[in-house]
């Protein structure tokens, strides 16, 4: 039986797409002091530049080698990054987690994350 296939039998979502969701998630609750680790929330670098004519990403990565360039945090950012400019209204500093997690999963549903 193949991947898809248990997938469709046991009603579940692709690792690929949990992984996302919890990533997005777990970010959000960072944000909101949720998870209280000072040394994790050093590592996340938000963007406060705002320019109208041009849309900046809101959480800055730093450039990684290969190794760092899937280290969680980085992941994390990378994945808000990248779903940002398909959904405008997603808003990871005011929506209250339910809200934010209801909307992740719409917009994963739609995305097919296995995309990313």
């Amino acid at each position: 039986m193949s991947y898809e296939d248990r997938l469709s039998k046991f009603n579940i979502t692709s690792l690929n797409t949990r992984r996302y969701q919890h990533d997005l998630i777990t970010l959000h609750k960072l944000v909101h002091s949720v998870i209280d680790s000072e040394y994790i929330f050093s590592s996340v670098n938000i963007n406060f530049k705002y320019n109208p004519r041009r849309r900046l990403p809101t959480f800055v990565i730093p450039t990684y080698r290969y190794i760092s360039f899937h280290n969680p945090i980085a992941r994390m950012c990378r994945s808000y990054n990248e779903i940002l400019p398909v959904n405008q209204a997603l808003d990871i500093f005011n929506a209250n987690l339910f809200i934010f997690k209801n909307c992740i999963k719409k917009i994963v549903v739609d995305l097919n994350v296995a995309s990313f």
